[in-house]
């Protein structure tokens, strides 16, 4: 499954985690949006992700041990409704690049990353996002035995 991974880190929300405060807007209105920083997603990755049977982002906690499932229904590049962001949002308004909607957050396997290529360097996930300044990767995504390297 070709999809994206997104690292993101909670430096900036000492109140609740990052994803903590996305879960309670997901509970509240059945979707939440996450912000991408840096350079947007493109139209034609986007595209693929989205035609994807179970469209999902790969979501990596900077730092720490945490990976989620993303489930996502849309991406944009206009800026949603304030109501359904995250407050921090609201004061960093033109630092986001494009926009997800998360539709369900899902735990990853513990080794998720290990079933995750690079798509232009066909390297495992987590040997470049351990190297790497970017927070934004295009993979392939391989679950099960089946073409894992």
């Amino acid at each position: 499954m070709r999809t994206i991974a997104l690292k993101f880190h909670d430096n900036a929300w000492p109140l609740r985690s990052m994803f903590d405060e996305h879960q309670f807007y997901l509970s509240e209105n059945g979707f939440t949006w996450w912000g991408k920083t840096g350079v947007p997603i493109s139209d034609k990755v986007a595209s693929e992700v989205l035609a994807s049977d179970d469209p999902r982002v790969l979501l990596i906690h900077s730092g720490e041990k945490d990976r989620w499932w993303a489930h996502v229904d849309q991406i944009v590049y206009d800026r949603p409704n304030e109501a359904f962001i995250p407050s921090w949002y609201h004061d960093n308004p033109g630092n986001y690049s494009c926009w997800l909607r998360i539709t369900q957050f899902e735990p990853a396997p513990k080794d998720v990353m290990s079933w995750c290529l690079v798509a232009s360097s066909k390297k495992p996930l987590f040997k470049s996002s351990s190297f790497s300044r970017s927070n934004y990767f295009i993979i392939d995504y391989f679950e099960g035995s089946e073409g894992r390297r």
